[in-house]
């Protein structure tokens, strides 16, 4: 079947190959990644180059999205949404809030935004925290 393969190629029989197996020295148990989001981020992320390159191209794909806020159409940009847009909060850009929010949703399957209220009650910036920095409490 494979003749003209070996025709074009220039393969030549090499006869009858006995194999004495295939060697593999086991002297060590498997190491398992521990079950927490610290020791599995950092397996899979930091020291997978592939999944540190996809994650990141996601994310740097989605906070360049340009957003705006519009009414019936028209561009709002004095909205106080727009304001948490340009600055989310005192220590990042929008784009830098939106790339650590994704990779924390695609490395654990979850992202955790604080509202950051001033005394009054009103919205003034959102804060993203890790699947690490949060635990849920039931209410009952």
């Amino acid at each position: 079947m494979f003749q003209w393969f070996k025709k074009v190629v220039g393969v030549q029989s090499m006869g009858a190959v006995r194999s004495s197996g295939i060697v593999g020295h086991a002297h060590a148990q498997p190491r398992w990644t521990p079950r927490d989001y610290r020791s599995l981020a950092t397996e899979g992320y930091q020291y997978n180059v592939i999944v540190f390159r996809a994650i990141n191209l996601i994310a740097r794909g989605i906070s360049g999205v340009k957003w705006n806020v519009k009414e019936r159409g028209v561009p709002l940009d004095s909205h106080p949404l727009m304001a948490l847009i340009r600055m989310p909060n005192l220590e990042m850009s929008w784009r830098t809030f939106l790339e650590k929010l994704v990779s924390h949703i695609l490395l654990s399957g979850n992202g955790y935004v604080e509202k950051l209220l001033d005394d009054d009650g009103q919205l003034v910036g959102l804060q993203v925290f890790s699947t690490e920095q949060v635990s849920l409490m039931s209410r009952g």
